[in-house]
């Protein structure tokens, strides 16, 4: 959904640990084109490499990154973000979404949850300027609804239950009992369920 609001994105766009099958490709407004690595063949990859190592790519030929829920799965993040950098154009964009609170998943491992602070240093130590991060969820049920379903299919079940939970804390908590406000423990300021960054080169 948050990609949805970025402004138009023209050129190459590549995606780190992407999936042609996931359906984010199709919210990216612009003229582009979109080049997916990963690992897995099973992905629809263009280009298939270790992301944890130096990119086999020329540097400065991308117009934008889009980096979605990947980071957690890579140890050497730092790398990413590094070589993100170089094979970027000067204005180019590194996109991306992080989880916060959500199960330990393999893919083939899971090793981290960052802060919007840790997301901030990261991209400031590979010379990113004008970064963004918002926070995404919040709220008692939406936080039951990613612990519960998080990993859960089918999809069908899953987007009730989401719409379900999602009522719940606008209108129960939000607006009855008015317990969610922007500094409190329950706010997606303090307990997010993922964030969304961007970052410029």
């Amino acid at each position: 959904k948050e990609l949805s609001t970025l402004e138009n994105i023209d050129g190459r766009i590549l995606d780190l640990g992407g999936d042609k099958r996931s359906g984010y490709h199709e919210l990216l407004k612009g003229n582009h084109k979109i080049e997916v690595v990963n690992l897995n063949n099973d992905c629809g990859v263009d280009l298939k490499f270790d992301i944890e190592k130096k990119f086999p790519i020329e540097s400065e030929v991308y117009d934008a990154i889009v980096c979605m829920n990947v980071l957690e799965h890579i140890f050497n993040y730092q790398n990413v973000l590094d070589e993100g950098a170089r094979v970027l154009k000067k204005g180019g964009k590194f996109i991306g979404v992080v989880p916060f609170l959500f199960n330990i998943h393999g893919s083939p491992d899971d090793y981290f949850r960052y802060t919007r602070s840790a997301l901030e240093k990261m991209f400031q130590k590979a010379g990113f300027h004008d970064i963004e991060i918002r926070e995404l969820g919040g709220g008692l049920f939406s936080i039951l609804f990613q612990l519960k379903f998080g990993l859960f299919r089918p999809d069908f079940v899953k987007k009730i239950a989401m719409w379900w939970y999602t009522m719940l804390d606008t209108i129960l908590i939000g607006k009855i009992l008015n317990v969610v406000r922007p500094s409190n423990h329950l706010s997606s300021k303090n307990l997010p369920l993922g964030y969304f960054f961007t970052a410029k080169k």
